[in-house]
């Protein structure tokens, strides 16, 4: 057994030799083909191309070849044939990789005066590496191989492992493919910004839809339906990204404005949904797309009246955040809320102090001091900013400060106090810190003693409603939210920007004078 284990080892290296020449001269020959076929831009191709027969007719060759040796397989050369089938599953798959550049890099980039259109060397990419799959998860049935155990097992996984590969190369065509579709679709779905709000959705969609339609017709072809499949829902990804740069360029639209991007939006996912014949996508899919998501929930907050906004964007900051530590240092306090019988209460502040601060100064520490204020200002008009003596050169200041605000009863849902550390700067601005919040309806009401809160410090950045309340110049709630938050909402902005430039300083926020 040793003896024969020792021969099968001797041509197990032929094998190798033998089997690295054909792969050299089909990836060369193939490399050829492919040229061969992105210039061919003249003629219509045939569905499946020359450079993937002749693939396929490489495999077989081979295959049938070692048919015709009828080689009984035992445990002393069952690796020569394992490396024969896993080396072929790799050539199949290394090939599935230039026809991907076939697609995803053709010198192609469209403007708004030249527009992309789909062309048929694309369409025979996708199905040359749909008849490739094929052909690689049918390698073991066409080897006939009888390998047993461990060693079957390998090349059943080899085939599975480039499959999955083969599928992602497939998908990155699909993304390359609609991506080159980018500036066409853009310029179609931008007419809902300079169209007059009276016209119908289905009219300034029309050259969009004749776009589309053109270009699905004639990847309906494909004999590969999920891929097909893959390309028609991210092009609707493509479409719902666009639609949302819409709402986001123009922030002071008209509602109706809004309702008319709204409404295209559905009328959109109707058509692919229902008037694309065989090639439409269920409806789960579409609603499933982040983008889809993203342009909803933007149409619906730019629908929103500012006072209702400026009451989200507080709840949702202070639902985020907690007592887990983001490494900005954390506040404890002492809280209590008491109720009068004016329809007013006291919410009393007991400021105790701050822990793990961030050093600030070029000394290694800060000077640390905390703003107060219940939010949104424009239900609690009358309770100021106040802010907290100042703590030189220490990272674990100690306050034992009492303040107290007083705040109409049935507005303690809406309320939020904000705590917002800054270190302090004699000479230019002061730097942000961090900022923490407490939502009023979480504090107890009428409690004898004051309740401790140990609040994490957070480093917030721009959500969705301050960029949209930012572009609402003419409204002055918007423009006085802006003002309160500008500091921490723009201080990781700022002082990125500082860094970027090479500045000592690790960012200065505009002071309150």
């Amino acid at each position: 057994s040793s003896g024969i284990n020792a021969e099968y080892g001797y041509f197990l290296d032929l094998v190798r030799k033998w089997a690295e020449m054909p792969h050299t001269k089909l990836s060369s020959h193939g490399e050829k083909l492919i040229v061969m076929e992105k210039i061919q831009s003249d003629s219509a191709l045939e569905d499946s191309s020359l450079s993937a027969r002749e693939v396929i007719r490489a495999v077989k060759n081979i295959s049938r070849c070692w048919s015709d040796l009828n080689t009984p397989i035992c445990e002393g050369n069952a690796s020569i044939f394992v490396y024969v089938a896993t080396t072929l599953s790799g050539y199949i798959c290394n090939f599935t990789s230039q026809l991907k550049n076939l697609v995803v890099d053709m010198r192609y980039h469209a403007t708004y005066d030249t527009q992309f259109d789909i062309q048929d060397e694309m369409l025979v990419a996708f199905n040359n590496l749909y008849i490739l799959r094929q052909l690689n998860l049918a390698l073991e049935e066409e080897l006939n191989f009888k390998i047993w155990g461990a060693f079957n097992e390998k090349v059943h996984q080899t085939i599975v492992e480039n499959d999955a590969k083969m599928w992602r190369e497939e998908s990155l065509m699909a993304s390359g493919l609609v991506e080159k579709m980018d500036p066409a679709i853009e310029k179609f779905v931008f007419e809902l910004k300079k169209a007059s709000p009276d016209v119908a959705a289905s009219q300034v969609l029309g050259l969009l839809l004749d776009y589309l339609d053109s270009n699905i017709s004639l990847i309906s072809r494909m004999q590969d339906k999920n891929s097909l499949a893959n390309i028609v829902v991210n092009i609707w990804g493509k479409i719902c990204s666009k639609m949302k740069q819409v709402v986001e360029s123009k922030p002071e639209l008209e509602k109706n404005h809004y309702q008319r991007v709204s409404d295209s939006l559905k009328f959109l996912k109707h058509h692919f949904h229902h008037n694309l014949g065989e090639n439409g996508i269920p409806e789960e899919k579409l609603i499933a797309r982040r983008e889809f998501a993203q342009v909803v929930d933007t149409l619906d907050l730019q629908k929103m009246d500012t006072a209702d906004l400026v009451v989200l964007h507080y709840k949702q900051q202070s639902e985020e955040r907690g007592e887990r530590s983001t490494g900005a240092g954390v506040i404890d306090l002492k809280l209590s809320l008491k109720e009068r019988r004016d329809g007013k209460a006291i919410l009393f502040v007991k400021l105790l102090g701050a822990r793990e601060l961030i050093a600030l100064d070029t000394n290694g520490k800060s000077d640390p001091f905390i703003q107060l204020q219940v939010v949104p200002h424009h239900l609690f008009p009358d309770c100021e900013l106040k802010q907290s003596t100042v703590k030189k050169g220490t990272l674990e200041p100690i306050y034992n400060e009492m303040f107290e605000f007083i705040i109409p009863q049935d507005q303690i849902c809406n309320g939020v106090l904000v705590l917002t550390v800054f270190d302090y700067d004699f000479i230019s601005a002061n730097d942000f810190e961090g900022e923490a919040m407490v939502r009023l309806t979480d504090l107890p009401r009428n409690s004898e003693q004051h309740v401790k809160w140990t609040m994490a410090l957070h480093r917030p950045k721009q959500d969705s409603i301050y960029k949209i309340l930012a572009g609402r110049i003419n409204d002055r709630v918007a423009t006085k939210f802006v003002e309160i938050r500008r500091k921490a909402m723009e201080a990781e902005d700022f002082m990125l920007e500082q860094s970027e430039r090479g500045s000592s300083a690790s960012g200065r926020i505009p002071s309150d004078s």
